[in-house]
């Protein structure tokens, strides 16, 4: 599921419907905004920051995927548009920044799998400001494609053995100590 602390989240429209690729909004954004499948774009309306929540498919339940990724087009500046992870608890598992387009190359990709299921919130921020008319510099970023893992239930609490009181929900305690292995 979609949100956004703006006003939605915004599909471009197809050429029978309207301006392509968010012209509605600038009608310079067709030059500027490529797709890489046509001809669907995404961004947020008054904001940069796109939620996407994990769900069990057809269900309000919530759910958890072991990763996300995301293309975008027009991520001209370095260290603004990223991905940012929450697990099941909201506790973060991290941010990672999109690699900026270099020349004349229109899409950035930045994808992260962490092997098990256990994001379940991804916060997008797309550049540094928000679509909106005459805003044409490089801090304007959309969204082309998603991909991610298939949302699966959140696991009950389960109680350590031999461990009273531990409890490890989700792999977060044992994927902590499991990262925290490879950093140290």
């Amino acid at each position: 599921m979609f949100s956004t602390p703006g006003e939605g989240v915004a599909v471009s429209a197809n050429a029978a419907d309207g301006p392509v690729r968010f012209g509605n909004i600038d009608p310079n954004y067709p030059s500027l905004f490529q797709v890489f499948s046509p001809q669907k774009l995404f961004t947020a309306i008054n904001s940069n920051i796109v939620d996407v929540n994990f769900f069990i498919p057809g269900s309000s339940d919530a759910a958890l995927t072991r990763g996300f990724g995301a293309v975008f087009t027009h991520a001209a500046l370095t260290d603004t548009t990223s991905l940012m992870f929450f697990g099941p608890d909201n506790e973060s598992l991290g941010t990672f920044f999109v690699p900026s387009v270099l020349g004349d190359q229109a899409f950035s990709f930045l994808g992260v799998d962490f092997g098990v299921s256990e994001v379940s919130r991804v916060r997008i921020t797309s550049g540094n400001v928000a679509l909106a008319p005459g805003q044409l510099g490089p801090g304007v970023t959309v969204m082309d494609d998603f991909i991610y893992g298939e949302p699966n239930p959140v696991p009950a609490p389960i109680v350590g053995a031999g461990l009273p009181g531990l409890i490890l929900a989700g792999g977060g305690l044992l994927a902590w100590w499991r990262r925290r292995q490879k950093i140290a």
